[in-house]
C-alpha cells in the first residue's frame, strides 16, 4: 500500500501522559458501554528512579472520554525490583474479566499472572521463574492454555559474525523443563496465537518479516515464512479479530539512538494483515505512519473505539489515533 492509503492521520488525536516512560507493550481489555481499559508497561531510566516508577499502568478509553494521564493498575506490594516488559492478555469471558501474563525482567526473570475482575487486578502470583539463560533477553510472551511462549530478542542480531547458538522461542509449562526452539531466530520479538489448531505468529525484527512457529517446536523450514518483506522492522504484534496489527520502526539505528536519547526522532508505522492471507507473498496494509514528527519508536498498536492506541519504547506518552474506519476493540 502507498503512504496515501493510510486510514489513520499521522497527527495523534490525543496524547496520554504516562507515570514513567516506555509503554513498549500494551493490551486492551473490553469494558461495558463500548469502552476499553488499556494496561501498559511503565518503567524509568537514569537517576532518581524509585520502585514506584516501575509499574503496570492503566487508562480507560471510550466514546466520550478524554483521559490525560495513566493510573497505577498494579505493581508488587513491596519495594522489590520490578521491570515489566511483555504482556499477554486472555479475555474470553465476561466483559471486564481476564488474565494478564507479564514478563518481569528482573534477575532471575519471572512471569506474573494477574487476575482481572471488573477491570481491576485482584490477584497476582509468580507462575514461572528460572535461573540461568532460559529467559535471558526475553522480550514478549503469549499464553496458550497452560503453556507460556516467550520470545528472545538478540539486540546485536544484525551482526553477521555472531556465532552463539540462539533459540528465539522458549515454551514453558508448569512442572516441566523449558523447551527451547527456533534455533537462529535472533529477531524474535512480538508474538500472537493464531488460534486452536494453528501456529503462533512471531515478528522477526532483523529479518523484517513474520514467521509461523509451531506450538510443538516442529521445524518447518521455508513454509515458516508468513509475510513478504515488511516496510518496517516489526516489533510487537496485536490480534484484532481476524487481522494482525504490526507496529515497528523504519530505522533500527535511530531506534537505538532514541533509546539512549529520547529526543532523537525514530520514524515508525503501523500495518495490518489478514490472518487468512498470511504466507510468503502476503503484503500488509498501511494504517498509520508517523514520519519524523509524530511517534518515536512506536512499538505496539492496539485497537480502541474509533481508532488505535500506540505505545512507544522510550517516550512518556501514549498516542491515540482517530481513524476513518472504526477499528474493533480486541486483545
Amino acid at each position: 500500500m502507498t503512504p496515501g492509503s493510510a486510514v489513520c492521520p499521522s497527527k495523534p488525536l490525543l496524547r496520554i501522559a504516562t507515570h514513567g516512560v516506555g509503554a513498549e507493550d500494551m493490551v486492551a481489555l473490553p469494558l461495558a458501554e463500548g469502552r476499553v481499559r488499556l494496561f501498559l508497561r511503565e518503567v524509568c531510566h537514569g537517576r532518581g528512579c524509585t520502585p514506584d516508577r516501575f509499574r503496570v499502568g492503566c487508562v480507560d478509553i471510550g466514546p466520550e472520554t478524554a483521559p490525560v494521564r495513566t493510573d497505577c493498575a498494579w505493581r508488587p506490594p513491596t519495594a522489590e525490583p520490578f521491570k515489566p516488559l511483555g504482556m499477554s492478555l486472555l479475555a474470553e469471558g465476561p466483559v471486564g474479566v481476564g488474565t494478564l501474563y507479564l514478563l518481569d525482567t528482573v534477575q532471575p526473570p519471572r512471569i506474573w499472572r494477574l487476575e482481572i475482575v471488573a477491570g481491576e487486578i485482584t490477584e497476582a502470583e509468580v507462575v514461572r521463574e528460572w535461573q540461568g539463560d532460559v529467559l535471558r533477553h526475553g522480550n514478549n510472551l503469549q499464553a496458550v492454555g497452560e503453556t507460556l511462549y516467550v520470545t528472545r530478542f538478540d539486540p546485536l542480531g544484525w551482526w553477521p559474525w555472531r556465532r552463539e547458538r540462539w533459540h528465539g522461542v522458549v515454551a514453558l509449562r508448569k512442572n516441566a523443563p523449558p523447551r527451547l526452539f527456533e534455533l537462529g531466530l535472533r529477531g524474535a520479538n512480538g508474538i500472537v496465537d493464531l488460534g486452536p489448531g494453528r501456529e503462533l505468529l512471531v515478528a522477526n525484527y532483523w529479518g523484517r518479516d513474520l514467521r509461523f512457529v509451531a506450538k510443538d517446536g516442529a521445524v518447518s523450514g521455508e513454509s515458516a515464512i508468513a509475510s513478504a518483506r515488511l516496510p518496517i522492522y516489526p516489533d510487537n504484534l496485536s490480534r484484532d479479530g481476524e487481522r494482525i496489527l504490526i507496529a515497528g520502526q523504519r530505522y533500527p539505528l535511530l531506534a537505538a539512538l532514541n533509546l539512549l536519547l529520547p529526543w532523537v526522532p525514530s520514524p515508525s508505522a503501523v500495518y495490518a494483515i489478514d490472518i487468512q492471507r498470511l504466507g510468503p507473498a502476503a503484503e500488509p496494509e498501511l494504517l498509520w505512519q508517523g514520519g519524523w514528527r509524530y511517534g518515536r519508536s512506536v512499538s505496539v498498536a492496539v485497537s480502541m473505539p474509533g481508532g488505535l492506541a500506540l505505545g512507544q519504547i522510550r517516550a512518556a506518552d501514549v498516542l491515540l489515533l482517530q481513524c476513518e474506519t472504526s477499528v474493533k476493540a480486541g486483545t
